[in-house]
């Protein structure tokens, strides 16, 4: 998916006529963003659990799927 959403922006950014780089996802890259992603998932369920704060829970929750979708997309790499 990240590949595709690479060659999607760079075909987008040559009709514009706009010269941008854009950064290539590493392993490395994107396995420090799953930790850190994770970090945040866990404090925020954590939170809204103790809390009764939805708000929290609900990022918590979505933190986490996008830790998911992150493993996922390391794996493709």
């Amino acid at each position: 998916m990240i590949k595709q959403l690479d060659a999607a922006l760079t075909k987008i950014n040559k009709l514009a006529g706009v010269n941008m780089t854009i950064p290539k996802a590493t392993k490395a890259k994107l396995k420090r963003s799953r930790y850190f992603t994770t970090a945040i998932g866990v404090g925020g369920l954590t939170v809204g659990i103790i809390g009764s704060a939805a708000p929290l829970f609900v990022l918590g929750a979505i933190s986490m799927l996008s830790s998911i979708v992150t493993t996922i997309e390391i794996k493709k790499l």
